[in-house]
């Protein structure tokens, strides 16, 4: 079942995989090269509806371009405040999308050693949430690197 979409920002002709397509955004021929960064400095627990780049994000993760959903959220990284609970939120979604990247390229060893990395800022979210429990996707992300070949969990944000 096709996950149900939630910006209207048009699905990459491709997904991203080292040496097989251009590079989103380090290619001249990458879809995301000309793309305008989808920025909310102000990103929070009663916005993130609003946020037309986190809304991208998550169609990007549900379709499985981990790559893509990655390059999103790491614009919505830069833009907000250091040391906030949002921030490590991010932080924390933007290594479980490249963990689920690295996994589906069949690079477990990196997957593996990238879930190591994810608690700590999973911890200093605080249970802050954008619609979904990033603790949650984490376990998510955990289960998936367990079970190669599985099919990613879509996220359901509330």
């Amino acid at each position: 079942m096709t996950p149900h979409r939630l910006s209207t920002l048009p699905l990459p002709p491709y997904r991203f995989k080292k040496r097989e397509n251009p590079h989103p955004t380090q290619h001249p021929d990458g879809h995301f090269r000309h793309m305008d960064k989808l920025t909310c400095p102000e990103l929070a627990a009663d916005n993130w509806r609003e946020c037309k780049g986190y809304l991208f994000a998550l169609d990007l993760f549900n379709h499985g371009y981990f790559w893509e959903c990655h390059e999103v959220l790491e614009d919505l990284w830069f833009a907000v405040k250091p040391g906030t609970p949002v921030k490590h939120f991010l932080q924390a979604f933007i290594q479980c999308t490249v963990t689920h990247w690295q996994a589906t390229c069949g690079r477990d060893s990196a997957a593996r050693a990238l879930l190591l990395r994810i608690p700590k800022h999973v911890e200093k979210a605080q249970g802050f949430r954008l619609g979904l429990s990033i603790a949650d996707l984490f376990a998510a992300t955990q289960a998936f690197v367990a079970s190669p070949g599985s099919r990613p969990r879509p996220l359901d944000p509330k």
